[in-house]
């Protein structure tokens, strides 16, 4: 496609810190969020370059997080543009992209995050131009995970997904089903008994 990555360095031990702000841990979550704005100004050139998640919960958490940071990293974060992977692939990759054997028909999953920052017709328009047919199943919701809770609490994740998880079964003709998050994915692809994947992978599947 002739777009260029640049990944932080170092990787490893940064993250949006979720993970301890959804179990109320806000010291922790605070002392993420800075170290993570802090590597991801130095690795896109003091904000030159955008920064693009490919994970929809940690966009929504990493847009979120300004009033949680110290003062020199609110003016480092003032000078970032965040990119979620649904509006990257579908502004940015799609348009570069030539899709030459798309599928029948393929089941998108909106993860919670996708909704909240309306980005779902994004995300349809990616399935459009991948596959005749695209579906994001009226009955479509939390997938129940709750960041980690559904590893815990399985039923938390049967209960959440049963209506969408039949809508899914039904069809008989589904050539794969895409999101945007892998702990979402793990629990549809639990629920339904299909794998679920990033939508990444599908527009890799169908284009040269």
């Amino acid at each position: 496609t002739g777009i260029g990555l640049i990944y932080p360095d170092p990787i490893n031990g940064a993250c949006c810190g979720q993970i301890f702000s959804s179990k109320g841990y806000q010291p922790a979550f605070e002392i993420m969020v800075n170290k993570t704005i802090n590597r991801l100004y130095e690795a896109s050139k003091q904000g030159t370059l955008p920064i693009v998640l490919d994970v929809t919960s940690c966009t929504q958490t990493i847009r979120g997080c300004r009033p949680y940071l110290q003062d020199e990293n609110q003016i480092k974060f003032d000078t970032l543009e965040f990119l979620d992977i649904i509006e990257f692939a579908a502004d940015f990759m799609l348009p570069r992209l030539k899709i030459t054997h798309p599928k029948n028909r393929i089941v998108l999953h909106p993860v919670c995050s996708a909704v909240k920052m309306d980005l779902v017709s994004k995300l349809q328009k990616i399935g459009n131009a991948c596959a005749e047919n695209c579906l994001i199943p009226a009955s479509a919701g939390c997938c129940g995970m709750a960041g980690d809770r559904g590893f815990l609490v399985p039923e938390l994740t049967t209960a959440a997904t049963r209506l969408e998880a039949s809508e899914v079964q039904s069809l008989s003709d589904n050539n794969g089903c895409y999101s945007t998050s892998k702990t979402c994915e793990m629990a549809m692809s639990e629920a339904v008994g299909k794998n679920y994947a990033s939508i990444l992978k599908l527009l890799d599947e169908v284009s040269q």
